[in-house]
């Protein structure tokens, strides 16, 4: 009886995979992408540009749509695993980016001037009921938001201003006023941020940092002054458009050039490195996996090139879904992995590897999926 327990769980296993690699678009990185309910809409001109996970695994998605799943929803939503939710009646503008705090806050940022009907210029929070504002707000779209560990919110991007103080592109808030970040960054605009494992900020994006001649594009802050990071300017060619922080506690840059014609580089705290042969095409988005795979968003040239997602294993690049390539649909501008390792990606698509997909999938590995193996180990 035991052996045919085995025996069928087996072939179960095997009808299962033959299945998952029939119906879904199976890559040689080992997983499949599915669709999420109707994704956003409009169907054309929808995207979704930003993406955050909740303590609890809820993912929050941000853009421009005015639907998420069927349901009415103005350029922000949330996925619980199964379904779509508006956040109140959401936001008058473009979703631009999310954060989430450790006591689950959200933190949104975008080209908007209302959220939930409150006025809050251009970022705004949401504790789970209610939008309300972080003072009086930016006078100009932030880009990017990072959050710290105890709470602090940076935002930047090309304001001049928050909260009535002068913050040349990038700011601070610690629940109750803004503050800037010494002399601030100039000429330009900030596109990314991200917190190291010692608390330090970086930024990357297209900018001058009155603190350091050498601090172009790439910029880090200390809590005092800012400062480039090591020789970037050799390595680190173009604009910066993303940036992550590996389990390792080095800082991953993705940029419009990167290591000569690379796009992707790493610094450990006192040299830059290439990662692999790096990918010919605009980085959009970085992220990590528990398992401490990098994946890489990217965006393509049309009708030249396509976008899609690729990820590093730690030797090799593997492609795991590239976007259909019209004037509608160019890439993929956001990424995020919850807990369980399964990866969110969203952009401007309609399709994403061999799948239907309205601007936004989930791609999961197939070492994610076990319960049938655990048969075969009793």
């Amino acid at each position: 009886m035991r052996a045919r327990t085995r025996s069928l769980a087996f072939c179960m296993f095997v009808f299962t995979c033959l299945i998952w690699s029939f119906n879904a678009a199976t890559t040689q990185a080992g997983g499949y992408w599915s669709s999420m309910y109707y994704g956003v809409y409009p169907y054309y001109q929808g995207k979704v540009l930003a993406m955050a996970i909740a303590p609890d695994g809820t993912l929050y998605a941000g853009g421009y749509f005015s639907e998420a799943g069927g349901v009415s929803a103005s350029n922000i939503a949330k996925w619980d695993g199964k379904k779509w939710s508006a956040l109140g009646s959401g936001m008058n503008g473009q979703v631009y980016a999310l954060a989430v705090a450790a006591d689950g806050a959200l933190y949104a940022g975008g080209g908007f001037g209302t959220a939930g009907g409150v006025s809050v210029n251009g970022v705004a929070k949401w504790d789970g009921k209610e939008w309300s504002a972080l003072g009086s707000g930016l006078n100009h779209a932030p880009s990017a938001l990072a959050i710290t560990s105890d709470g602090v919110l940076y935002a930047g991007g090309g304001f001049s201003t928050a909260g009535g103080v002068n913050a040349g592109l990038i700011a601070k808030w610690d629940g109750s006023s803004w503050s800037a970040l010494g002399n601030g960054l100039a000429v330009g605009w900030v596109n990314a941020l991200a917190v190291g494992k010692n608390g330090t900020l970086y930024a990357g994006g297209t900018f001058s940092a009155y603190d350091d001649a050498n601090a172009r594009c790439l910029a880090k802050w200390n809590g005092s002054a800012w400062s480039a990071l090591g020789d970037s300017q050799t390595f680190v060619v173009g604009h910066i458009q993303a940036l992550a922080v590996g389990p390792d506690g080095a800082l991953y840059v993705g940029a419009n050039g990167g290591i000569g014609t690379k796009t992707i580089s790493r610094w450990n705290g006192s040299k830059w490195s290439a990662i692999g042969g790096s990918l010919s095409e605009n980085v959009a988005a970085l992220a990590f996996d528990p398992k401490g795979s990098l994946y890489a968003g990217y965006v393509g040239t049309y009708p030249y090139s396509l976008g899609g997602v690729q990820m590093w294993n730690g030797s090799t690049w593997a492609s795991i879904g590239l976007v259909g390539s019209n004037e509608f649909s160019t890439g993929v501008y956001s990424l995020a992995i919850p807990a369980n390792g399964m990866l969110y990606a969203g952009g401007d698509f309609r399709k994403i590897g061999s799948i239907s997909a309205n601007h936004i999938a989930h791609w999961r590995s197939l070492t994610m999926d076990q319960p049938l193996l655990l048969l075969l180990d009793d």
